[in-house]
């Protein structure tokens, strides 16, 4: 949640409607000696959901001038913004988060709202081994292709689920450098692409508490590396699919049906907020 200019804003995800769900089998518990494609439901097993997007009205603060003339002037830095809490610095960011909490503000509760939707079911039917694609499915990509990466390098076969684009932001993360280092071992990182990926290092750190009376405090080697999202997961994700990881981009999770020896989700098409057509073109 953020305030700006007394704007108090939220981010959520919107359920789309489609026509046609495909469906994914991922097998747990052991490997899955499949094809590597994905299945998706055939004629015969085709699942035909539909939602419905609530409606959203226009948001209760107003946005300042100063704002929109400031984030105007940064619009299209860097092509098609990063999903996730930062990632979003466009004017359009801001009014949609707007619009998600006046939403939020102004839902129904209690009685009223009616029943929560169910969204993870089981089944007493077990997934044949044929239909089975993956061992690990990751839902979330922006951390979780890490994880991926990790369990691909031991041998699993796995898949990324992400409803945007798979990318991090441009602003950086403040890091130290063994915290990386321990990324070269799980098979994540090669230690040139740590050197890579921090665009920034510095020491000693000197800090204090303002005010407090109390000396300052001098730190070497803690949180000195300046590291660019963006360029980390872009080396992360080119390793996962060098060793045959598949990333699932704008794909939205709509639920899930554990079975006894394994998992299905149900996936969809998700369009990416604030993408243009030839953004589209350009990250598919």
């Amino acid at each position: 949640r953020a305030s700006v200019d007394g704007t108090t804003a939220a981010m959520y995800a919107v359920s789309v409607s489609f026509a046609a769900t495909p469906v994914l089998g991922i097998a747990t518990g052991r490997k899955a000696r499949s094809q590597r494609q994905t299945r998706f439901a055939g004629p015969r097993s085709r699942t035909l959901r539909t939602s419905t997007c609530a409606a959203v009205g226009a948001s209760d603060a107003q946005i300042s001038e100063r704002t929109k003339r400031l984030l105007r002037s940064i619009e299209g830095v860097g092509g098609t913004q990063a999903s996730g809490a930062g990632g979003g610095t466009t004017l359009a960011a801001l009014e949609r988060a707007d619009q998600a909490w006046h939403a939020i503000r102004n839902m129904k509760v209690g009685e009223d709202a009616g029943p929560a939707p169910v969204f993870v079911t089981e089944s007493s039917e077990a997934i044949p081994a044929s239909k089975c694609d993956f061992d690990v499915a990751v839902c979330g990509g922006t951390l979780g292709i890490i994880i991926a990466t990790a369990l691909q390098h031991l041998g699993q076969n796995v898949v990324v689920v992400e409803r945007g684009l798979l990318k991090g932001r441009e602003q950086e993360w403040n890091v130290s450098r063994p915290e990386l280092n321990a990324l070269v071992p799980l098979g994540v990182l090669t230690p040139d692409q740590v050197d890579e990926c921090i665009t920034t290092e510095f020491n000693p750190i000197k800090y204090f508490f303002f005010g407090s009376g109390a000396p300052p405090m001098v730190t070497q080697d803690i949180l000195n590396c300046g590291v660019k999202p963006s360029l980390l997961l872009r080396c992360i994700k080119k390793n996962f699919e060098d060793k045959g990881g598949l990333v699932m981009e704008r794909a939205a999770l709509g639920g899930i049906v554990v079975h006894p020896n394994g998992t299905e989700l149900d996936i969809s098409p998700a369009p990416v907020f604030g993408e243009t057509d030839e953004n589209k073109k350009e990250n598919s």
